[in-house]
């Protein structure tokens, strides 16, 4: 239960992010969301964000999490996905990946 907390704080620091950079951002629904956190717009940019915080453990971004991004992307009609993320990305996965040093992350 306490982990249900800290993934929408989770979740809540990932739009405020974008916020910051004069995106409008939303939070999903918890069910139906296709994997779907954030919707963020700014003009004609519309993205699909799934916040994976993982930093601390073992668990990595793997491939399948990236597809099911790709399709709700679809699915939603946006121009974009981002996985964002505090952990390490699988080798396999990191087709289509933007990585950005820790130094270019929201405080």
């Amino acid at each position: 239960l306490a982990r249900v907390g800290l993934v929408q704080d989770d979740q809540e620091l990932v739009a405020a992010h974008f916020r910051e950079r004069g995106y409008t951002a939303e939070l999903t629904p918890s069910c139906s969301d296709y994997g779907v956190d954030v919707f963020a717009t700014k003009g004609n940019v519309k993205l699909a964000i799934q916040a994976k915080m993982y930093g601390g453990t073992a668990r990595k971004v793997n491939r399948e999490m990236v597809m099911q991004l790709h399709g709700a992307k679809d699915y939603f009609d946006c121009t974009g996905a981002v996985v964002a993320t505090d952990g390490e990305v699988a080798g396999s996965s990191l087709i289509g990946f933007a990585l950005f040093p820790r130094s270019r992350r929201a405080p």
